[in-house]
């Protein structure tokens, strides 16, 4: 297989991304704790950042409908994803990163949509062949300036 045939991505949960989430979470609290021996009125702000550090953990666990589970991409940037709730989307891929052999970043236009989105693929979270064909095709193919909606 060569970087330019279609490649097709099927997420699974991310150690990784949890991990992450969870520090950043819990370096939030530490923070507002700090915060709050100067001023009580910050530690409500603990419910806020307990609420995202929920909500974001139900999304890296693929628990929510509106979290990606299958993704394909086309040699000519086209997107497809499909949502837990199986609603597929499309779209042109206007930006494609590579991280390393840790991350790979898409940020796609969907047609009708203002807000672009924004995929983050670790490397736990496909098969490492897939992985190796994202991250190849991010550095030999990346989106032009033609890559845009419209075009």
């Amino acid at each position: 297989m060569s970087f330019t045939d279609t490649i097709h991505v099927r997420l699974r949960p991310s150690r990784i991304l949890r991990v992450t989430s969870l520090l950043v979470h819990v370096a939030a609290l530490a923070v507002l704790i700090v915060l709050a021996c100067h001023r009580p009125s910050f530690a409500a702000l603990a419910v806020c950042v307990i609420v995202s550090g929920v909500y974001a953990d139900r999304r890296i666990m693929l628990r929510r409908s509106s979290v990606i589970t299958r993704l394909r991409w086309g040699a000519d940037h086209a997107l497809y994803w499909q949502g837990g709730d199986g609603v597929e989307h499309r779209g042109r891929c206007t930006e494609a990163k590579s991280w390393g052999a840790l991350w790979v970043r898409l940020r796609a236009r969907e047609a009708g949509r203002r807000w672009p989105w924004v995929f983050i693929i670790p490397f736990d979270a496909v098969e490492p062949d897939v992985h190796r064909r994202l991250r190849g095709r991010c550095r030999t193919m990346p989106p032009g300036p033609g890559s845009g909606p419209g075009t």
